[in-house]
């Protein structure tokens, strides 16, 4: 069975044993590294030149130079392997990240590599220019794609780019022949680490590049302000002055500002399934604590234009969240999505209106009913200050109820007969499965989850729902 070659193609170095979302465990020593180098070997050897799969794990720089040395020549070693990489995850700290491109003779475009994912975990030891993160990738997230694996389909980048490294950024983007068959981008700038942080800008260099894209994820923190650079593709359509995509799925988010609304209003994606805009408003406090003024985004409607521009049949997700919404306005967003089944949304715009436009009537005309096939509904930062929590539980209920009738006893009770018969006439309901009410740290969240927990818990009719499995709640932090 060993002496199968495929069974020797997943390479684990580093201290992969972590589980994400834990602190990382300390650096390994030399001597455990020189160990996993042999271990490499061997399992290079086995593998038959066959393509293999890595997966680093660097989250700290190592405190002895020995130490250092090691992970540097097992790094080195890895790249020295370029030409058979299937598969990439490195996860390192700066001072390694780099060498996955600086220390190899090799162009990406030799490689066959389909998969890259790319996190910068902390910062370098000494501040030195020519050792930034985005020099390691110069070559493979170069704008000019005739460079880049044609076989690359995924890509995840966690810490910085910088664009003008290659002289890509021009007052006009020029976009050349599309040469890349990369479907999907994920890019995540982390608050803690400010290496050459990508604006949005940038992602529109890259949708404008990347035409075969079905995910596009990308969370900036910057608040360069966006300028409209109309692309040189022929994906840009003058007339209606928009970019038209193949995207799947879309996701923007910014910690602290809202210039992916002006992006997103010259985007079409018409065969979007998932849409997810995540900003930094949450809630009032946060607005000044940003040193943002609220009153020059009344007219912020970019989440409106863009699902208004063409039909889009196949969203089903819908995550809104910090976004300076009004409860009209969201409302209208959800009159424009009858087909969402998972929504989110922050309670600053979740308020007594759009409950009552969420609540189930039963024979109602279908303007009147918003999303007949809401399964999971999330609400980011509750408060009393805008909804009634009763007003909720009522909502919750009555779609429950219409997907799930309660029985009455006996199959010819008449009430029970005349409710089944009401069911079977109106239109289907998807009965809402998940409600989630998440706490953001504000006192009135707190008090709000304290009084949700009582009204949800204390209902009898929602915990027979709970016991029979049809509905599952949680209320707590975010």
């Amino acid at each position: 069975m060993l002496s199968e070659a495929s069974l020797w193609t997943v390479i684990c170095l580093g201290t992969p044993g972590y589980e994400l979302g834990q602190n990382p465990e300390p650096a390994a020593s030399a001597k455990v590294l020189q160990r996993q180098q042999e271990l490499m070997e061997l399992f290079v050897q086995r593998s038959s030149e066959r393509p293999l799969s890595f997966v680093l794990r660097f989250e700290l720089d190592a405190e002895m130079e020995g130490d250092r040395l090691a992970a540097d020549r097992l790094v080195a070693e890895v790249v020295r392997l370029s030409n058979r990489w299937d598969f990439l995850s490195a996860r390192c700290h700066a001072n390694l990240m780099p060498m996955i491109s600086r220390k190899a003779d090799f162009h990406f475009e030799k490689s066959h590599v389909r998969q890259l994912h790319l996190d910068l975990t902390g910062p370098i030891r000494e501040l030195l220019i020519d050792i930034r993160f985005v020099a390691a990738f110069k070559t493979l997230v170069s704008m000019d794609f005739q460079d880049v694996s044609q076989e690359l389909t995924k890509l995840r980048v966690q810490g910085g780019l910088d664009l003008q490294v290659n002289n890509f950024w021009m007052p006009r983007l020029e976009v050349g022949p599309i040469a890349t068959s990369l479907t999907c981008f994920i890019y995540q700038q982390p608050l803690k680490l400010d290496y050459s942080p990508m604006t949005f800008n940038d992602a529109l260099t890259i949708l404008a590049r990347c035409q075969l894209l079905e995910t596009f994820e990308y969370a900036a923190t910057v608040d360069t302000p966006f300028k409209i650079c109309i692309p040189e593709t022929p994906y840009w359509d003058n007339k209606e002055h928009v970019l038209k995509l193949g995207l799947t799925r879309l996701s923007l988010s910014s910690t602290k500002n809202l210039e992916f609304g002006p992006l997103l209003s010259i985007l079409d994606a018409p065969k979007l399934e998932v849409l997810c805009l995540k900003g930094p408003l949450y809630a009032e406090w946060m607005a000044v604590e940003l040193d943002l003024d609220l009153d020059l985004f009344q007219d912020w409607d970019h989440v409106n234009r863009f699902l208004e521009r063409s039909p889009k049949p196949q969203l089903a997700k819908l995550h809104l969240e910090g976004l300076p919404l009004s409860a009209e306005s969201a409302a209208g967003v959800l009159d424009i999505s009858p087909h969402v089944n998972d929504l989110k949304l922050d309670g600053r715009v979740f308020d007594s209106r759009l409950v009552s436009r969420l609540t189930w009537a039963p024979g109602a005309e279908k303007d009147i009913n918003l999303l007949p096939n809401l399964r999971s509904l999330a609400v980011v930062g509750c408060s009393t200050t805008h909804i009634r929590v009763a007003e909720l539980v009522d909502m919750v209920r009555s779609r429950v109820k219409c997907a799930h009738p309660i029985p009455f006893g006996d199959k010819d009770n008449l009430a029970a007969h005349e409710q089944s018969k009401q069911q079977d006439q109106e239109s289907v309901l998807a009965g809402i499965v998940k409600i989630y009410l998440a706490d953001t740290k504000d006192p009135l969240d707190v008090e709000c989850c304290v009084e949700a927990r009582h009204f949800f818990f204390t209902d009898p009719i929602m915990m027979w729902f709970v016991s029979k499995g049809y509905i599952d709640i949680k209320i707590g932090d975010a």
